[in-house]
């Protein structure tokens, strides 16, 4: 059975009693880790985003840890993704929790300097987690191309011939 958590969220606002209050116990924990990475993550605190992972998490997000090359352990982590994306002033929004009890699947709002350098307010897209030791042991982000915006964002523009 799925369990659908509030949407919704907005990580500046975020209120943990009535998300916590809605999980079951035994979903807690993980559902406050990734609550706890996303707050840590949009305040520019690395560390505090990093002791959400366990020593050998995998994530696959943003340009560096890519499908082909993951980033796997907190320093790989570190400097693939979260040292580059708080240089950029990243805001991450969620939007949906759902838990199953095993995995957790979010919809998140992002919006940061070089999306809006580049004309873009925000792009939506997808985390898909997995714990251990109510740890993010895996990270899997993948941008939502059925959003307009997020799709004109991934659309390369068509060359300029003359």
């Amino acid at each position: 059975m799925r369990r659908h958590l509030p949407s919704l969220l907005a990580a500046a606002t975020l209120s943990l009693p009535p998300l916590l209050a809605a999980a079951a116990a035994d979903d807690a924990q993980p559902v406050l880790s990734y609550v706890r990475y996303e707050d840590a993550f949009n305040r520019g605190q690395i560390d505090a985003a990093l002791e959400q992972f366990t020593d050998d998490a995998l994530v696959v997000a943003g340009p560096v840890c890519t499908p082909q090359a993951p980033c796997v352990g907190k320093a790989a982590i570190r400097e693939g993704l979260l040292a580059r994306f708080v240089a950029l002033n990243i805001s991450v929004r969620i939007r949906e929790i759902q838990f199953d009890g095993q995995h957790l699947r979010t919809r998140v709002e992002i919006s940061h300097d070089g999306l809006r350098k580049a004309g873009f307010a925000r792009v939506i897209g997808n985390d898909n987690l997995e714990f251990r030791g109510g740890k993010i042991a895996s990270l899997i982000f993948v941008l939502d191309r059925s959003d307009g915006q997020t799709l004109r964002f991934t659309t390369p523009p068509p060359d300029k011939k003359p």
